[in-house]
């Protein structure tokens, strides 16, 4: 089983998107705060906001998972979670909702 830590994770966006990984990272208390303030900034300008409490929650929740029975009893196999990161870039550019870097 690999766990990816928040912070591998955005490397790895980062190498396979050819962009910048993020210089920090917001402690959860700052984050649930800014989401909250963007919440409310959203109320007056009727934009979606950039952050919000639904997405700290996915972010920060325990998102480990063991498939050893799947693979014994259906015989699933993984691939590399690099692997992975490439194709949802490649998606993700091609469906238009990342740039190409410059």
């Amino acid at each position: 089983m690999q766990v990816v830590s928040y912070p591998e994770f955005a490397r790895l966006v980062a190498e396979e998107g050819h962009c910048k990984q993020p210089v920090f990272y917001l402690p959860l208390w700052l984050a649930r705060v800014v989401a909250w303030l963007l919440k409310q900034l959203s109320r007056a300008t009727g934009k979606a906001p950039a952050l919000t409490e639904y997405m700290i929650y996915n972010l920060s929740r325990n998102n480990v998972f063991d498939s050893s029975k799947a693979r014994q009893e259906l015989g699933y196999t993984s691939r590399p979670f690099r692997e992975t990161i490439r194709d949802e870039v490649q998606w993700l550019r091609e469906g238009g909702h990342l740039k190409e870097s410059e």
